[in-house]
């Protein structure tokens, strides 16, 4: 399978065997282009990415769960995301207006009632042996590492990751400086809601000394602080 979008190409290939019931097994890979990623008339980014994907699909409701089942594994060599530069503007929210009128709305017909469907229990492994790099105008991380992601609503569990990314090399501009990125590791906790431990540093030089941005604590609540050696309060580095 092979799609064209926005300049970018991306493809995908390899076999899916159907021969036992229940089930089917696929071993694929896909390779991009600057493939853009677009959603609701916006691009969030544009893949280039080399992977290999592989896994089984259960099709058949497990008895014991009352669940389907999806077991797979994605193992990156490469994969760059570049994302679009943020707008310097934020966008107003709109409520009701006298001045605007929606016309031509239909009530909601109602629909006929449905069977359940069962759940899909998810469970895909993420290798990124080579390496993971995204890329804006503003800044580049690269990195690797090792995550699970699983779903299991048969069990009345919501979603959760696992694993670990270690940051190898990367930059950022801030407060009108370039900041080198020293380490950074992301430890996911494996827990819902979906939370992980950040641990980044990145550094600049200045005719004063370095100045050290530190990230810390958890990706739902991260702390940020300015440090330098020598040492100097917050207002000084500033």
């Amino acid at each position: 399978v092979a799609a064209e979008s926005g300049g970018g190409e991306a493809s995908l290939s390899g076999t899916i065997v159907t021969a036992m019931p229940g089930r089917f097994d696929l071993e694929l890979r896909l390779d991009s282009d600057e493939f853009p990623l677009s959603g609701e008339g916006a691009t969030f980014g544009r893949l280039t990415c080399e992977a290999g994907v592989s896994g089984a699909v259960f099709t058949e409701v497990d008895p014991r769960t009352g669940a389907r089942r999806v077991d797979g594994g994605i193992e990156v060599g490469r994969c760059t995301l570049v994302l679009p530069r943020q707008r310097a503007q934020t966008v107003m929210g709109m409520g009701d207006h006298l001045d605007f009128v929606v016309a031509g709305q239909e009530a909601l017909r109602p629909t006929a009632a449905s069977e359940p469907t069962a759940p899909w229990d998810v469970t895909v492994r993420l290798d990124a042996e080579g390496e993971l790099s995204v890329r804006r105008g503003d800044m580049q991380m690269t990195g690797t590492g090792t995550m699970v992601f699983a779903s299991g609503p048969s069990a009345g569990g919501g979603s959760y990751v696992a694993g670990s990314l270690e940051m190898r090399r990367g930059w950022a501009d801030m407060f009108g400086r370039r900041f080198d990125l020293e380490f950074g590791t992301v430890e996911f906790t494996g827990y819902q809601p979906v939370d992980g431990t950040i641990d980044v540093r990145l550094a600049a030089q200045t005719a004063e000394g370095p100045v050290y941005v530190d990230v810390t604590g958890t990706l739902r609540h991260p702390a940020v602080q300015l440090t330098s050696d020598p040492p100097r309060d917050q207002s000084e580095i500033l």
